[in-house]
């Protein structure tokens, strides 16, 4: 599970990444639209190491 909150985070610093370094508004819009779909199932992983429950 570990495994898997890594490779979300490694995910969202590409991503973030790649928002700063584009100069087009529009992908760096939908880059942090991505991010906010992510950033859910993240605090929900952490959430369940912190319980316990994995």
């Amino acid at each position: 599970m570990i495994d898997d909150i890594i490779s979300e985070l490694n995910d969202l610093q590409t991503l973030a990444t790649a928002a700063l370094v584009d100069d087009n508004l529009n992908t760096s819009q939908a880059v942090l639209r991505v991010i906010e779909q992510k950033i859910p199932r993240l605090i929900e992983l952490l959430e369940e190491l912190d319980n316990g429950k994995i």
